[in-house]
């Protein structure tokens, strides 16, 4: 397909806009579940702190809270002229993995997001594609 300049740049700003309002409420969905989480781990340590029940040899049993529900899926693929194996293509990954978490203002390891990770071969410009999908 044949593009005028007008036509791609009205594309690229199309494009543009749809990924900031992806990142908009990413950042906000994250915000919200960061504020609810500190009320969480507040509560937990108030918990705590009082006996709530004993197990059998007269220990305090704590109730685990439920896990942290992700917000948001990260899909990263490299496109790469040669496959690597799983964990070195995951590792090869882990600087844009850094860089996506800290735009987020969270760190990587945060299960907030979900990261998957993929490989497909190419005879032609080596890179990686990114997908975020808000949950």
């Amino acid at each position: 397909m044949n593009w005028t300049p007008d036509q791609f740049r009205s594309y690229a700003q199309r494009r543009l806009a749809s990924e900031q309002r992806t990142r908009q409420k990413i950042q906000e969905k994250v915000r919200n579940e960061t504020n609810s989480h500190l009320g969480a781990v507040v509560s937990a340590r108030s918990e705590r702190n009082k006996v709530s029940a004993l197990d059998g040899r007269g220990k305090e049993r704590r109730q685990r809270k439920g896990s942290v529900e992700s917000c948001c899926r990260v899909l990263l693929i490299s496109c790469r002229h040669h496959e690597l194996d799983d964990d070195s293509n995951v590792y090869s990954l882990k600087p844009i993995r850094d860089a996506i978490a800290a735009s987020f203002g969270i760190d990587d390891a945060d299960g907030r997001i979900s990261w998957e990770y993929g490989q497909q071969l190419t005879r032609g410009e080596q890179g990686v594609i990114v997908r975020i999908e808000a949950l």
